[in-house]
Parts: structure tokens; C-alpha cells; sequence
């Protein structure tokens, strides 16, 4: 397969103060303050950019912006599920508004206006596609109610209602909400992160009432209305179960209804359709991840599960090598073309998912088939993806391998997935090779680590894998800046600020996960 790598841009800003629900998210930075929230049946991002509205001079805080915030000059309400947010501060001076969609690339959108005599301020509307998203602003008992909608008609009436349930109420719910978050607010880099896996990497359209999974819910990171497996089952998923789980659950059972058509490809729309095509083997074994979960939740039922568990078996068998049980990728974990199709990493999560799954199944003949595909896949990996002593990237299975390594997909967890022993002389050869200078893509810097073809940079999943594996004890995220301590994708290896990838909820809660793991902080 041809070797075009579509590398991010170095992040051009940092830095901006962020926050939001499962509606929406909010960015400020100087005067500016974005406000952007998904439509499901234009597949893209909608953010309105307004000039003068919540000045970062107001509010006294970097990075993650808390969802009830107050001091002399401000104060801030964003409950976690409703489709706005209440501000109460000395004057609204709005100077000017401007509009665009994103998927990878921002398609500015012109913005007009809507005079009713229930506000004192106009809608402001745009038009996409058969949708016209809009922000309202009403004034109501000294406070301004700032929804949303997909038309400027529905944007006021989500205001009207929301004044409606009024400032107390709103205050109520969104405390109500976060009592459990006072154990973590207490370490500004894990409560952050925390924040952002959550309420980032997933949204309520208002234009449709569903859920949909994306990248990001921010402009800011490369590319946001999109959904990656990976991203979402393996990185973020458990940080929203830990926290959220109603929310998960519901999430899983989109994952099903939207997503599951096109399970395996590398990107789709938010309404799974393919958006960026090529086969990628982890994404597809996160699925059999996703149905272990969906059984654990009673989301699907024993006979739906052994369904879904035959159809992901029946696509695995065209990606089988003739000679043995290890299966083939068209992509790796950073979405790059393979140098060689059968992958250690990507077979070792196809090993790990199917024992999760094949765990569920009791008296079924599935089950010894499963059974028997996990032994074999072990087998195969231990004959032929092991050289000179250590595991080989990937191979071709005719006698040519590649030793690399991908901190989005590395072999530094074999252990966690419990297909080796941390001790084993094998894995330990691996270890020390990946973070040695053999590896051409391993950094030195003050802060050393792991980059990729994708970006020659230090990744900062490299220091989450550390960390999961008990390696790391998290201090060293503590020093490093990022983004005002928000993750990203990658960092300058002598800075420790963000480079690419910024607003990434990936990231995030792969690194919340791992720091969760390792600390066991118990919820209030």
C-alpha cells in the first residue's frame, strides 16, 4: 500500500480557555468566544464565533472552564444536559458574530439576524444544508439564558425554557451534577482531563435529538466531526462508564445503531458513513470490546450478542493469512499505511477482545470456535512476530519484518492486555529497544519519548502507556505545560507544550484512564 501519511499541522494557537456539556462547547480567548455544537444531519461541527461576549479578562482560570463558575465579576452556569447556558455579568456588548462548519476544514457560513419583540436581543441564524442552527440570547431576571437550536424559532424557545427553569434551578442540577467530581478537583491536570474525555468526545445533536461520537468537540483539534473506534471504545469509553454510566450506555447502543455498518474503517461521518476509508484491525477488535460491554449492560441480549459475534467472525475470516491465525491491516493505530499487513500490536487487541467476548459465551458451538481462534492467535504471534529476541511491528509472513513501534498502538502494552509477562526476556527486549536510540523515533529531549511516522514528535500516549503499566507515576504530566495541562496528541520534546492536536479528547482519557488506574481516587 502506498505510503501517504496525512500528518496534522503544528497547532498554530494554545492556550484558550474551554469548556462546555453534551450540547456544546465553549471557547474563549481574548475577546472571542466560540460557541459550537454538532448537527447530526449535516455531519459537521457548527460553531458561532462572537466578538465581546465573555472576555478571558472575567474569568480567572486556565485551561478546562468548570461548569459553575463565580467570582465579582461573572458568573457561569453550563448544566451538563441542557441545550444552553446561564451568564450573569455587568454588561452584554456584543461587536460582532461570525459563523463556520468543520469537519477537517473550516467552511465559514454567513450569519443574519432575527428581531421578535420576546427579546430585547436578535437570533442570529445560519443556513447549512436544510438546517438553519442559531444562538439566542435572552435577558431574563438579570441574567442571560444562551441556547441553542437548528432553527432561530428553536433557539429562542430553548431560552424561553430554560428562563423558564430559571438561574437556581439550572445552579442546582449543574452542583448537583458535579458533587461527585470533589475528590478529583483537587489535582487541576486529572479533573481537567476528566472534563474534557467526557463532554468532548461526544454530543446531542439539536438538530436531530441523537447522540453521535466525534473527535472533538472543538475547532481546535485537526479534524472534529468524525468518529474513530479507537478513539471512543478504547481511550474515552471508560472514563465516561467510571463517571457517567447512564451516558455510556446510551452511547454503546449509538455505537450499534449508527456505527456498526461500517465497523473497521478508519473514519466515519456522525452518521456512519464512511468519511475517510482503508481497513484498520484494531478498530474493528475494539468491537468485540464494545459487545462484551453492551452484554455487561444488558444493552443486547444473549442471542443478539452471538449474532453480532458471528458477523465480525465472518468479516475477520477475508483479513485470516492463508498460512496461520493472524489477520491483516490496511492501516495502523495513528491511521497510517502499514509497511507490512499483519501487525503485533493490532493481533495482540484482536487476542485480548475475543477473550472478552468468548468470557460471555456459555453453551454455544460459537465459543469453542472462539476458543480456538484465541489459541491459535497466540501461537502464531509467539512463532512468527518475534525476532532477534523481541517482537517484531509487523511482517509480511515471507521473511520480511519491521521493528517500530506506535504510541497509539505500542507493543509497551502487551502486559496490560495480559498476553505476556512484563518479566519476560522477550518483552523486556522489546522495552528497552522502544525506548532506546535503535529506535529511530524515539526523542530525546527534557522530556524524552516516543513519536511516529505521523509526528516526529514525543507523543503524549507514550507517557499515558507508562503510566497504565506502572512505570509512571504521573509527575511527569504534572510538569509538563501542554495546553494550560490539557493533553493533546504531541509535544516539544525540550518544552513540554502542545504541538499538534490540541482539544483531544482521545488523549485525555487515555491518560485519565491510566492515572485512574494507577491512583484509585474514590469518588465523593
Amino acid at each position: 500500500m502506498n505510503e501517504k501519511i496525512t500528518s496534522p499541522e503544528i497547532s498554530k494557537e494554545r492556550g484558550f480557555l474551554i469548556g462546555g456539556n453534551y450540547y456544546l462547547s465553549i471557547i474563549i480567548k481574548q475577546n472571542i468566544t466560540e460557541l459550537c455544537f454538532p448537527l447530526c444531519k449535516n455531519n459537521s461541527l457548527f460553531c458561532f464565533k462572537v466578538y465581546d461576549f465573555l472576555n478571558e479578562n472575567l474569568i480567572r482560570e486556565k485551561g478546562w472552564l468548570k461548569n459553575y463558575y463565580e467570582n465579582e465579576n461573572l458568573k457561569l452556569i453550563i448544566p451538563p444536559y441542557r441545550y444552553g447556558i446561564f451568564v450573569k455579568f455587568s454588561e452584554l456588548n456584543i461587536s460582532k458574530i461570525e459563523a463556520y462548519s468543520k469537519i477537517f476544514w473550516e467552511i465559514g457560513a454567513e450569519v443574519n439576524t432575527l428581531n421578535t419583540s420576546w427579546s430585547k436581543y436578535p437570533i442570529f441564524y445560519s443556513k447549512i444544508g436544510n438546517n438553519l442552527p442559531a444562538i439566542s440570547l435572552l435577558e431574563h431576571n438579570n441574567g442571560i439564558y444562551v441556547s441553542i437550536g437548528d432553527t432561530p424559532d428553536n433557539a429562542l424557545l430553548n431560552g424561553i425554557h430554560l428562563s423558564r427553569l430559571g438561574e437556581n434551578e439550572l445552579e442546582k442540577e449543574t452542583k448537583g451534577y458535579f458533587k461527585k467530581f470533589l475528590n478529583y478537583e483537587k489535582s487541576k491536570l486529572v479533573f481537567d482531563n476528566i472534563m474534557m474525555s467526557l463532554f468532548l468526545s461526544n454530543g446531542i445533536c439539536i438538530d436531530s435529538e441523537e447522540n453521535c461520537i466525534l473527535a472533538s468537540k472543538s475547532p481546535k483539534y485537526y479534524v472534529s466531526s468524525a468518529y474513530w473506534a479507537r478513539d471512543f471504545i478504547f481511550w474515552t469509553l471508560p472514563v465516561l462508564e467510571k463517571f457517567d454510566k447512564n451516558r455510556s450506555k446510551a452511547l454503546i447502543e449509538t455505537i450499534l445503531k449508527k456505527y456498526w455498518k461500517n465497523k473497521g474503517i478508519h473514519a466515519l461521518y456522525m452518521d456512519g458513513r464512511i468519511l475517510y476509508d482503508g481497513f484498520e484491525l484494531d478498530q474493528f477488535a475494539y468491537y468485540f470490546m464494545l459487545i462484551e460491554k453492551a452484554m455487561k449492560y444488558k444493552i443486547i441480549d444473549y442471542a443478539n450478542a452471538l449474532k453480532y459475534g458471528e458477523e465480525l467472525l465472518s468479516i475477520l475470516e477475508k483479513k485470516k493469512s492463508k498460512k496461520n491465525y493472524l489477520y491483516k491491516t490496511e492501516l495502523n493505530s495513528s491511521d497510517d499505511p502499514v509497511k507490512y499487513e499483519f501487525v503485533t500490536f493490532d493481533n495482540v487487541v484482536l487476542w485480548y477482545s475475543l477473550k472478552l467476548f468468548s468470557k460471555f459465551i456459555k453453551n454455544s458451538p460459537l465459543k469453542e470456535k472462539f476458543d480456538k481462534i484465541i489459541l491459535n492467535i497466540k501461537n502464531d504471534i509467539m512463532d512468527n512476530l518475534i525476532k532477534n529476541g523481541m517482537f517484531v511491528y509487523s511482517s509480511d509472513l515471507n521473511g520480511h519484518f519491521e521493528f517500530y513501534d506506535d504510541p497509539t498502538g505500542s507493543l509497551l502494552l502487551l502486559p496490560y492486555f495480559g498476553f505476556i509477562s512484563k518479566n519476560s526476556k522477550i518483552y523486556r527486549n522489546t522495552f528497552k529497544w522502544i525506548n532506546s536510540l535503535k529506535n529511530p523515533y524515539f526523542i530525546n529531549g527534557k522530556y524524552s519519548g516516543e513519536g511516529n511516522r505521523h509526528v516526529m514528535h514525543p507523543w503524549l500516549h507514550y507517557f499515558s502507556n507508562l503510566l497504565l503499566l506502572g512505570y509512571e507515576d504521573g509527575k511527569i504530566f504534572e510538569k509538563m505545560p501542554m495546553d494550560n495541562k490539557l493533553l493533546c496528541e504531541t509535544i516539544d520534546e525540550n518544552t513540554g507544550d502542545c504541538l499538534t492536536g490540541i482539544h483531544f479528547p482521545g488523549s485525555s482519557g487515555f491518560f485519565a484512564y491510566s492515572y485512574l488506574k494507577k491512583h484509585r481516587i474514590r469518588k465523593t
